[in-house]
């Protein structure tokens, strides 16, 4: 769905930029709790980019105005998240240091915590420089430690090359961080505007838009329910559709007559308490709602419902368990031609890989979704598709498929009105079209393709004359 593509194509873009803008010392995120999991991955997946020779490091701790120092925790996890990255790095001939043993806890945690980041740093060899440490607390609150206690550790590693992520989701009480921490900080909304994904609801699956009239008819009962009492109807009253006529104008009888609203409780109360930090409560609501589409016969609506239940799998910590879900609504969108939605779900199983370090298989799910939105008369969508299978391509040194990839993107915004182009990714795709045309001293061309993202992002006709500077 656009509304949750959206905010994390801004991420893609913002965190990509963080990357290669080293001078950057912060990157500050608000995204939403259904939107963590692939933003973590989008985040972490940059360690990969071509432009980045920092080692990340993440950490999820609680930022909590009292309760108990987290840093000799995240001393433990840093000391860990090292070993593990060792044997990759020597199969890459890259072959850093030994730390010494895991350093035990201690009154100062933080203190701990920067001696052993120093040894991480000391040990590092070309072509590592820095680090980038990831702070992405599970819950948040105001007056947390972490508003003093970035700003010290990043004092104390300015001239180091460390750098950081902070990801809060549905708050923002780290919000000053990027004031504190100085002007070379980037801030990035990748939050799902509710009225959004609430027109998204009623446009792919014909759930009834806020203000509509509500559904009338019985109350939804499950098979083997006894039955209701109905008052007999009054006098002159138009009588209910039969389930023939409803079928006849493709309609569900069961979610018209009960089910829309037995669905909206159990949609809402699954939101409710994922926006609660209730994750496991919230999937078991949510996979209660995709089995009850399941009896409508309506795919569109199925297909929705599955992919919410994949992102809230997400926000629980359950990779393995959303990448099923996603297959699933895969299966049942291409089985009955959804290709808007189809197109959607490759790109989430793209960012799953992605987060699983299996390029390949991303760029392959990139490169599928931008093909099926072509088909679907999507052109945001595809250019998007396509400019990140782009720059997964670039990041993994595939100049020549990346070229392709970009290229079919700009094709695609060939036929598309100035107004429609300035609302695609285009800019970015042709500005990086440029940057590898100037490496091959392709100096026309790419000059050429700046000008073509300055006039895109302005919305001017592709013949506008452009100054030069």
């Amino acid at each position: 769905m656009d509304s949750m593509a959206q905010p994390l194509g801004r991420l893609q873009a913002d965190v990509s930029w963080f990357a290669r803008a080293t001078e950057l010392r912060l990157l500050y995120v608000r995204t939403s709790a259904d939107l963590i999991g692939p933003a973590i991955a989008l985040i972490e997946a940059q360690e990969s980019n071509t432009f980045n020779k920092s080692l990340f490091f993440r950490f999820d701790d609680p930022e909590l105005a009292a309760g108990p120092p987290v840093w000799n925790d995240r001393s433990k996890r840093l000391y860990a998240q090292y070993a593990a990255k060792r044997p990759g790095l020597a199969e890459a001939g890259i072959v850093v240091g030994d730390i010494g043993p895991e350093p035990p806890s201690q009154p100062n945690g933080l203190a701990s915590f920067s001696s052993l980041l120093g040894k991480i740093l000391d040990a590092q060899v070309a072509p590592l420089h820095g680090a980038v440490l990831i702070f992405a607390p599970m819950r948040s609150e105001a007056g947390c430690r972490l508003l003093s206690e970035l700003p010290t550790i990043a004092r104390s590693w300015a001239t180091r090359g460390v750098r950081y992520i902070v990801v809060e989701r549905d708050a923002d009480y780290l919000a000053s961080l990027p004031a504190a921490l100085g002007p070379q900080t980037l801030i990035c909304d990748a939050t799902v505007d509710a009225k959004a994904l609430a027109k998204d609801l009623a446009r792919f699956a014909g759930v009834t838009p806020a203000g509509a009239a509500p559904v009338t008819g019985v109350r939804w009962k499950g098979p083997g329910a006894g039955p209701d009492v109905v008052p007999p109807p009054r006098v002159g009253a138009v009588p209910p559709a039969t389930d023939e006529a409803l079928l006849a104008e493709g309609l569900s009888p069961a979610y018209v007559n009960g089910g829309a609203e037995k669905l909206k409780e159990l949609a809402m109360g699954a939101a409710l308490l994922l926006k609660d930090g209730k994750t496991v409560e919230a999937v078991r609501m949510q996979a209660e709602a995709a089995a009850l589409c399941e009896q409508f016969a309506m795919p569109k609506l199925h297909v929705v419902n599955l992919m919410v239940l994949a992102s809230y799998c997400l926000a629980a910590q359950a990779p393995g368990k959303a990448v099923e879900v996603y297959q699933r609504a895969q299966g049942l969108a291409m089985q009955h031609k959804l290709l808007d939605q189809a197109a959607q779900i490759e790109l989430y199983l793209g960012m799953m890989d992605v987060r699983e370090k299996r390029p390949t298989q991303a760029i392959a799910h990139y490169r599928k979704a931008g093909e099926l939105a072509e088909q679907a008369k999507a052109p945001s969508l595809a250019v998007e598709a396509w400019r990140m299978a782009g720059q997964l391509a670039l990041d993994n040194k595939s100049n020549e498929a990346s070229v392709t990839c970009w290229k079919r993107a700009m094709a695609v915004i060939e036929p598309l009105t100035p107004a429609e182009a300035k609302a695609t990714s285009a800019p970015e795709v042709a500005r990086g079209l440029a940057s590898l045309l100037r490496k091959n001293r392709l100096h026309a061309q790419a000059d050429s393709l700046e000008e073509t993202a300055y006039r895109i992002e302005q919305g001017l006709p592709p013949d506008a004359p452009v100054a030069r500077a």
